[in-house]
This record gives C-alpha cells, sequence and structure tokens, in this order.
C-alpha cells in the first residue's frame, strides 16, 4: 500500500469535496437563514415605526376635523341663531306695522271726538270765567 491507487484517490479526493462542499453549504444556508432573520426583524420593525406614525397623523388628523367641524358648527349655530332673530325681527315688525296701521285708524277717528271734547271743555272754561283761557 505504497501508494494508493489513483481511482481510490480520486475517490477519496471526492468524498473529501464533498464533505467540505456539504459543510460550506449548510453554513451558507444558516447565514441566510440569520440573515432572512434580520431583514424579516428590521422589515417588523420598520412596520411598526409606520404603523405607530400613521396612528398619530390619523390622531392628528382626527382632532384637527373635530376642531374645524366644531367651528363649522358653531358657525352654522350662530347663523341659525341670527336668522332665527332676523325671523322674529322681521315677525314683530310686520306685527307693528299692523298694529300702527290700526292705531293710525282709530287716532284718525278719535281725532274729531278729541277736538270736540277739547271744544266743549274750552267752552265751560269759558263760560264759567267769563273770558278766554
Amino acid at each position: 500500500m505504497e501508494f494508493l491507487s489513483p481511482i481510490a484517490l480520486i475517490l477519496l479526493f471526492s468524498v473529501a469535496i464533498l464533505v467540505v462542499g456539504w459543510f460550506l453549504l449548510s453554513r451558507f444556508e444558516a447565514l441566510l437563514r440569520d440573515k432572512k432573520e434580520d431583514q424579516s426583524l428590521l422589515l417588523m420593525q420598520q412596520i411598526d415605526q409606520l404603523r405607530v406614525q400613521l396612528s398619530h397623523a390619523f390622531d392628528n388628523n382626527t382632532q384637527l376635523i373635530q376642531q374645524q367641524l366644531g367651528q363649522v358648527l358653531g358657525n352654522v349655530n350662530e347663523q341659525q341663531s341670527l336668522g332665527e332673530r332676523l325671523d322674529n325681527a322681521a315677525r314683530v315688525m310686520g306685527n307693528v306695522q299692523k298694529s300702527l296701521t290700526k292705531r293710525q285708524f282709530i287716532s284718525a277717528v278719535r281725532s274729531p271726538l278729541n277736538c270736540v271734547v277739547t271744544i266743549a271743555n274750552w267752552d265751560r272754561q269759558v263760560s264759567n270765567r267769563g273770558e278766554f283761557p
């Protein structure tokens, strides 16, 4: 057994290459798996950060929308209140106009009567005193 036959050397060399190749391949797969896990972990962290940022953005936008909606509702209520006050003022003005028209009519009817009563009172005073007032 001085020298191994060339076929045995080739076979031994082939087995050694296969063992080394299998070892390197298993290490390479382990590194890829670790890298994928690291990438997955990094991706999950980024997704969580994005989720937090979106949550804050939605909260801020919700608050802004609520504030603006409150302002709009306040303006609508003020306009509605102003409209109601204007409607009430128009109603009162209509009633006053109708009332003044009736009063003016009554005043026009009473005016001659007031004149007659005033003249009668004046006549009584003159006749009682004997002179003009």
